[in-house]
C-alpha cells in the first residue's frame, strides 16, 4: 500500500557558486542503480525507508538517519531494501572541496581525505548536511551563506571520520581580523560577497575566519550580513521609503526575496511592519 501511495521523484541540479557541486533529492521505490562510479565523493543522508548497495566487495543496508559516504572512483550500486523504497538527499563534492576543508581546518596535508567508514550515525553531522542541502536548494540563500555551510559540513565530516590523524586546529582570537571583516561586510552590504573574498581581505583561511568570527560576534558572517541588511531596511521603512526601494537599497534580489527574509528575522512582513508604524503602534525590537 505504501509503495502505491508514494511516487518516485528526483531533482538533480548543480550549484554554480560552489564549483559545479552536484546535488540530488530523490525518492526511489523500484529504481535500481547499475554498477557505476563517480569522480566525486558521494555523501548521502537517508531520510525515509532504506537503501541497499554494494560497495568495495560488501553489501550495506542504510536506513533512515544513516549517512552514507563513498570515496571517489569506487564502484557501487543502489536499490530499495523493501517495497517502501527510500528517500534521500545527496551531495557530490569534488575532491578539491574536501581536500581544502581538511587542509584549512586540521593538521592534515593536502592529500584527499579517505573514508573507510561507509555508514555513519551522527546527529550533528546529519543536521549540518541536511541544512546545507536545503540552503543550496533555496534560491534566496546568498553565496556567503552557501559557502559557509558547505565549509562547516565538510570540516565536520573530515575531522570526525576521515582516516588518519586529522586534529582540529585551535581557534585563535584575532580581534583585528574580526573588526576588519565586520567593516568589510558593513561597507559592502549590498554586494554578493563570497567567503573567499572576505577571508582574503583579512588574510585568513575561510574556515578559520568562520570559526573566530562566530566565536567573537555570535553569528557567522552570512547571518551577520543579513542582520545588517534587515537593520538598514527597518531604518529605511521608518524613513518612509517604499518596500521596493528598500529591497533595492539593501542588497536583496527583489521585493519577494526581501519580504521572505524580513519576516524570517522580524516575524512580520515589511508591509505589516510599515503599517504598524503608520498606525502608531509599538515598534518591534
Amino acid at each position: 500500500m505504501a509503495s502505491m501511495q508514494r511516487r518516485e521523484q528526483a531533482k538533480f541540479w548543480h550549484d554554480n557558486t560552489l564549483g559545479q557541486l552536484e546535488l540530488l533529492r530523490a525518492t526511489y521505490i523500484t529504481h535500481t542503480f547499475a554498477h557505476h562510479t563517480h569522480e566525486s565523493y558521494v555523501i548521502a543522508v537517508i531520510q525515509q525507508g532504506g537503501e541497499s548497495f554494494r560497495y568495495r566487495h560488501n553489501r550495506y543496508d542504510a536506513w533512515a538517519g544513516h549517512i552514507v559516504v563513498l570515496n571517489p572512483g569506487e564502484v557501487h550500486t543502489g536499490e530499495a531494501i523493501d517495497e517502501h523504497g527510500w528517500t534521500y538527499r545527496v551531495l557530490y563534492p569534488e575532491v578539491d572541496i574536501l581536500r581544502q576543508a581538511a587542509w584549512q581546518a586540521t593538521e592534515c596535508d593536502r592529500h584527499p581525505p579517505f573514508f573507510s567508514q561507509v555508514l555513519i550515525n551522527d546527529p550533528l553531522l546529519r543536521q549540518r548536511l541536511l541544512y546545507l542541502h536545503q540552503v543550496l536548494e533555496n534560491p534566496d540563500s546568498s553565496p556567503l551563506e552557501r559557502e559557509s555551510w558547505l565549509m562547516w559540513a565538510m570540516v565536520t565530516l573530515v575531522t570526525r571520520y576521515a582516516d588518519g590523524p586529522c586534529i582540529l586546529r585551535p581557534a585563535q582570537a584575532e580581534r583585528t581580523a574580526i573588526v576588519q571583516a565586520r567593516a568589510y561586510l558593513n561597507d559592502h552590504m549590498c554586494d554578493n560577497i563570497s567567503l573567499d573574498d572576505l577571508a582574503a581581505h583579512v588574510n585568513l583561511s575561510p574556515y578559520h575566519l568562520l570559526r573566530i568570527f562566530k566565536q567573537d560576534v555570535g553569528l557567522p558572517p552570512h547571518a551577520y550580513l543579513l542582520q545588517r541588511r534587515i537593520d538598514c531596511a527597518r531604518q529605511l521603512l521608518r524613513a518612509g521609503f517604499s518596500i521596493a526601494d528598500v529591497a533595492a537599497h539593501t542588497g536583496f534580489v527583489d521585493q519577494s526575496h526581501f519580504t521572505r527574509r524580513f519576516k524570517k528575522v522580524i516575524g512580520v512582513t515589511p508591509a505589516q511592519y510599515r503599517n504598524n508604524l503608520q498606525d502608531g503602534g509599538p515598534l518591534l525590537r
